[in-house]
């Protein structure tokens, strides 16, 4: 499983949405105020990442706390 398909599994609503776009950072990266999100890959290493959401025209704040969210699209097969 690549590092974005772990972290879109775990986004309740952003992660079958064709607005969201994720923005992943290794650990070796400085972490300013980016409101990135920690996640642990299972090979142990730890990744850390944004949503970026087209439709809110920036981040998602706490996107793997989201209930609901009028600008999802679900992606067309």
């Amino acid at each position: 499983m690549s590092v974005a398909s772990g972290i879109r599994e775990l986004l309740p609503i952003c992660g079958d949405c064709v607005n969201a776009k994720l923005v992943v950072w290794s650990n070796s990266v400085a972490k300013n105020d980016l409101r990135m999100v920690e996640y642990q890959e299972i090979e142990g290493e730890f990744y850390y990442f944004r949503v970026q959401c087209n439709w809110l025209k920036g981040a998602t704040p706490a996107p793997l706390d989201m209930v609901r969210c009028e600008g999802k699209r679900a992606h067309k097969d």
